[in-house]
């Protein structure tokens, strides 16, 4: 039950009468008359839905009286303290690679006043599994990019996936643009080798200047 008042089951109702209403859409234009009068017209009968019923809201877009208060109290994330909740996700910016433009990107982050700036996995770092999706480590700046972040007062984090690198049992040049090995196609001493990666991928992050790391474990990502 909602804070409206409005269960699941109402709310699936009230659904289901608008799937009949827009189909009836379809039924109405081709209703038939008779030629003998228009009140044998027949059409099946619609009950009207009310869209602020299925779509309830718990306050006004509009307004300014909503209370932020959460938004903008501290939290800790492991040794760090941040002053809000707002964080800039590790989603791709397609700058890896360009120095002055990269850097630049998440400057501004910080410099907006998001504290925490995620960077998503650009850079080669994985020692023994490269990718030519990848950037190479001597062309990703990343020192550059976590000195910018400093400089406007935000933390640095950098985000460590594996998609789109092949292993024994997988082949990424022949597998969609997405698409990634699991567990599975992995040996016993990739495995092993894969771990160390990460950790030392872990530590170089670490000599860049980040503040912290985050695993991808997910959407094809060894970890998931």
């Amino acid at each position: 039950m909602s804070k409206r008042g409005i269960s699941r089951r109402d709310f699936l109702k009230g659904a289901a009468a608008s799937a009949t209403a827009f189909a009836a859409a379809g039924v109405l234009g081709a209703c038939s008359q008779t030629e003998q009068s228009s009140a044998e017209t027949k059409c099946p009968e619609v009950t009207p839905v009310s869209v602020s019923k299925l779509n309830p809201q718990d306050y006004d877009f509009r307004g300014t009286n909503t209370d932020f208060k959460t938004l903008f109290s501290e939290w800790k994330f492991g040794g760090l303290t941040l002053h809000h909740r707002m964080v800039k996700s590790a989603a791709g910016s397609d700058t890896g690679g360009k120095l002055e433009e990269s850097v630049a990107y998440y400057s501004n982050f910080a410099k907006g006043g998001v504290e925490m700036v995620w960077v998503e996995d650009f850079a080669n770092w994985l020692e023994h599994y490269p990718s030519t999706r990848t950037v190479p480590l001597e062309n990703a700046h990343l020192k550059e990019i976590t000195d910018g972040i400093h400089a406007n007062g935000g933390y640095a984090g950098y985000q460590l996936s594996c998609m789109g690198r092949s292993f024994s049992g997988f082949d990424a040049k022949t597998a969609a643009q997405y698409e990634s090995a699991y567990a599975e196609h992995l040996s016993i001493e990739e495995l092993r080798t894969v771990q160390q990666d990460f950790i030392n991928g872990a530590k170089l992050m670490k000599d860049n200047g980040f503040d912290a790391v985050e695993i991808n474990a997910a959407g094809n990502n060894i970890g998931q």
